[in-house]
């Protein structure tokens, strides 16, 4: 491990063992499994707890429970609706500041007197990121944050300490899938999700994986990065992080897509997927 790289787990280590006991608000995402599995290399008691809800796909949080139970963390399941909340369900752009509000708070909650932490890192403030005001407010913890891990750090990190999947693409929530201002419904999310997984079985039939950094990560591959999107009701596009579309695999999306309410979504190659419809509403920071 690089001497930057083993200061920052030095440092990581500290603050996780100065906290004592605590909470991970688990979502299964790269970032809070990492979390986890390093506290679980250091034999650190901890509690997962994992919000479940029409904002999440059902297929993700299967897997952040599966993940929690191979890795034998304790993992409590709090189901919640961030749509009972007007801002969240007409997605306006302080949504994720209100959905991460309210979560948090009912996370804190059932983590009683354990501090509660989160994935939230060192690269996440580079970004648009309201729901990080919202963990602020509620004293949350964001011990990679403090220990200044990056993303990439995450990842080399992870690989070292064998983290299963240390290559994993961000699936953030459903709601991201929706312009800013457009009324989501849970049936809208639920479509969604499920309109991904096909997507997502099909770059993987082909052979349509992110690439990897070491040729051991191929043993357990990823699907190239993408996203389903309603750019507005009724037009749907699915952006693709691929450097070129064969023919043969445009024509099983579209045919996966036809199963779907998105049967007429344009598919575009793109160089990021992520923060699109911050940078189209001009809110995206440099």
């Amino acid at each position: 491990m690089p001497p930057e790289l083993a200061e920052k787990t030095t440092a990581l280590e500290r603050v996780l063992r100065d906290m004592g006991p605590f909470a991970l608000a688990l979502s299964g995402g790269l970032d809070s499994r990492f979390l986890g599995h390093f506290a679980r290399c250091l034999n650190l008691d901890i509690l997962a707890l994992h919000v479940s809800g029409p904002h999440v796909s059902e297929a993700e949080s299967a897997a952040a429970l599966a993940w929690a139970e191979k890795n034998v963390i304790a993992c409590t399941v709090l189901r919640l609706d961030p749509l009972t909340l007007p801002e969240v369900r007409s997605n306006s752009k302080e949504r994720c500041y209100h959905c991460k509000r309210a979560l948090f708070t009912a996370l804190r909650d059932a983590a009683g007197a354990r501090p509660l932490a989160d994935g939230s890192n060192a690269s996440d403030s580079g970004e648009y990121r309201p729901g990080l005001r919202a963990l602020r407010e509620l004293e949350i913890r964001s011990p990679l944050a403090e220990a200044g891990f990056t993303k990439q750090d995450i990842r080399d990190a992870g690989r070292a300490l064998g983290l299963d999947s240390p290559h994993q693409t961000a699936r953030p929530c459903l709601l991201t899938r929706c312009a800013y201002g457009m009324d989501v419904d849970a049936p809208l999310l639920a479509a969604l999700g499920r309109a991904e997984r096909l997507v997502e079985e099909t770059l993987l039939r082909h052979g349509a994986v992110q690439p990897l950094a070491r040729p051991e990560d191929a043993a357990d591959p990823q699907a190239a990065d993408f996203r389903l999107r309603l750019l507005r009701p009724g037009e749907a596009a699915l952006h693709l992080c691929l450097p070129e579309l064969a023919p043969e695999l445009r024509g099983d999306l579209e045919a996966a897509l036809q199963a779907t309410p998105f049967a007429d979504a344009a598919i575009e190659l793109v160089k990021k997927t992520s923060g699109y419809f911050d940078q189209t509403a001009g809110t995206a920071k440099s």
